[in-house]
């Protein structure tokens, strides 16, 4: 009685290998990746490669590994809390395998391979990793000059005639029939330096309409 059971047991284990082996021998797995295909990700950030297999015939779920060249051995690799992989079905025997690295970083960088079971084996992956480096915007330059440069064209623009360089008002030789026109002429100047200085100098003290513009700066604006 043991040896009829003993032999009906084996008979059962012979028989479901071969379904497990004929089931295997008709899988064919085929995994897709472009030749040349690179991925480039700046550091401390997150990267997800992927390949792509299809499965003919077979009857389970895809068994998907990665490795990473080293020379001419592909070195598999030891998942991590920055490395783990996942994949989704896209038909029926069509899926897309991942590799993500949670936390990049520059010892990433190389080339990987993915592969199902243990015979399809996909072209090389190459993983690029570069820094990012965010310059601080550069204050504008305030040139001081340039509001006197300004300052002179409107001078220039509110006179008939624009001051000869090295020329002093000491040296003017007037009739009091101008005088008064020459009055008004100045007075003329000043209010338009006095409104155009206001624009330039935000924060600066107001200047009032009939206030004489100072000696200095009116010196550099008659030299320019």
């Amino acid at each position: 009685m043991k040896t009829k059971l003993f032999s009906v047991y084996l008979h059962f284990f012979s028989l479901f290998s071969f379904i497990l082996l004929g089931t295997e021998m008709n899988c064919i797995s085929v995994i897709r990746v472009p030749r040349n295909t690179v991925f480039r990700a700046p550091v401390m950030t997150e990267l997800k490669i992927n390949c792509t297999l299809t499965l003919q015939g077979c009857h389970r779920n895809p068994r998907v590994s990665w490795c990473k060249l080293n020379g001419s051995d592909c070195k598999a690799l030891n998942y991590s809390h920055h490395i783990r992989t996942e994949w989704k079905s896209i038909t029926e025997h069509e899926w897309v395998a991942f590799l993500i690295f949670l936390n990049i970083s520059m010892e990433d960088t190389g080339s990987y391979r993915c592969k199902e079971g243990d015979t399809s084996v996909s072209h090389t992956i190459n993983v690029t990793d570069f820094l990012m480096i965010s310059l601080p915007q550069s204050k504008p330059h305030h040139n001081t000059h340039s509001p006197s440069v300004q300052l002179t064209s409107a001078l220039y623009r509110g006179c008939e005639t624009p001051p000869v360089r090295g020329a002093s008002s000491a040296g003017r030789v007037s009739d009091g029939s101008h005088n008064a026109v020459d009055t008004e002429r100045e007075e003329e100047n000043a209010l338009v330096y006095a409104s155009l200085n206001h624009q330039a100098m935000s924060r600066g003290p107001r200047r009032t309409a009939r206030q004489e513009p100072e000696p200095s700066e009116y010196a550099a604006i008659r030299f320019r």
